[in-house]
């Protein structure tokens, strides 16, 4: 991420695509290993704007590519909700490249409504600025409440924005006084930074000095007949 906000676009793909290959060789694919293809998928769309193209031919093949890779990030962003504004964003804009407004529209109408959904204010504000870059008409149809207006013309901040709720939450995990007191404020941050529904502890070994704390803790067992996943 870090060499695609310093325009070393090829070098990003290069790491993105080293790490999906490995999860691939790993049979791994989850929350964590999908953001890798989203992130490459914006490498590619950012590459692709940034290329002086001698040919027509060229063209097409690095919009082949990046367009099979983004068909392929909405068919499995259904199974990570967290990622589909992004996703959804990029192809709209790849699908705006194209001079096809059409889908792209529909593209960035469905990010811009899944972020409001899940309150995602970083991606809805990115979402908008892709539309004001891409689709003016669209824009001017947009009618949205005040509380989610959000400023267009600042920059994006939303690595700064995760640091801040890391660092923020931190903090109430340090300052914590007691054991009890320390889980919970470590479920409440798991929570909140991976967005999930729910967050369970669970016990790495019996006979750890979590097995005495009074808030109850479920075995690694415990936590995959709850949420029905293999014990790998």
């Amino acid at each position: 991420v870090y060499l695609i906000h310093q325009d070393r676009f090829s070098e990003a793909i290069n790491v993105f695509e080293e790490a999906l290959k490995v999860a691939r060789s790993a049979g791994v694919l989850n929350t964590y290993i999908f953001p890798a293809m989203v992130w490459l998928l914006t490498a590619y769309r950012k590459r692709m704007e940034h290329m002086a193209f001698y040919s027509i031919p060229e063209r097409r093949r690095e919009l082949c590519r990046t367009s099979k890779l983004a068909r392929k990030a909405v068919r499995i962003s259904r199974r990570f909700p967290n990622d589909r504004p992004h996703v959804l964003r990029e192809c709209g804009i790849l699908l705006a490249m194209q001079g096809r407004m059409r889908p792209a529209r529909k593209m960035l109408g469905r990010s811009l409504a899944v972020a409001r959904r899940q309150e995602a204010a970083v991606e809805l504000k990115q979402t908008l600025n892709a539309v004001e870059m891409t689709d003016q008409e669209l824009l001017g149809r947009i009618r949205m409440p005040d509380q989610d207006r959000v400023d267009l013309t600042l920059p994006s901040l939303s690595l700064l924005d995760r640091f801040d709720s890391i660092l923020e939450e931190g903090r109430k995990v340090a300052s914590s006084v007691n054991e009890k007191e320390t889980l919970e404020q470590v479920k409440r941050a798991m929570t909140r930074l991976l967005r999930g529904e729910a967050c369970s502890l669970a016990r790495l070994a019996v006979g750890d000095n979590l097995e005495s704390t009074s808030l109850s803790l479920l075995t690694l067992e415990d936590v995959a007949e709850r949420y029905s996943l293999s014990k790998e």
